[in-house]
């Protein structure tokens, strides 16, 4: 028996043993005992001792390691975001600094700096400022 192991004349379909554990008293779905870490108490998905074990040595976050790390720039695995050769502002494949970067994050268009843009931030249309907008502001969520 997969359950608890009994031999080949046993039927596992009434042995109420949990796999997990060998307890008699719960199935395994409804077992608080974590197969990470051996613990009991909490699922394997709330497992923080698997966490603190498993820092990432490239980006210092808990729940993955190294080789599971992707840059927050591009999202590729084979470097981390400090190696990324595209700007975090505008992910143009080009090496330049993002103070430097010449694509508005206000209209989303190249050629020239947030702070000289003068369209506004809500609607994107000319002539005023997000604070004059008659648009209802979207704050980019529902």
């Amino acid at each position: 028996c997969y359950k608890c192991g009994g031999g080949p004349d046993h039927n596992f379909e009434s042995c109420n043993k949990c796999y997990k554990c060998k307890s008699p008293y719960h199935y395994y779905w409804n077992c608080n005992n974590c197969y990470k870490c051996g613990g009991s108490g909490h699922f394997a998905r709330e497992c923080y001792i698997y966490q603190l074990k498993h820092r990432c040595f490239g980006c210092g976050r808990f729940g993955h390691v190294i080789n599971e790390c992707k840059c927050d720039i591009c999202g590729e695995y084979d470097h981390s975001s400090n190696e990324c050769d595209k700007c975090y502002k505008c992910g143009g494949s080009h090496r330049h600094s993002p103070k430097n970067c010449k694509n508005c994050y206000k209209c989303q268009r190249p050629g020239h700096h947030y702070s000289e843009c003068d369209r506004c931030y809500n609607c994107r249309n000319r002539g005023h400022f997000i604070r004059d907008c008659q648009m209802e502001i979207s704050y980019g969520y529902n």
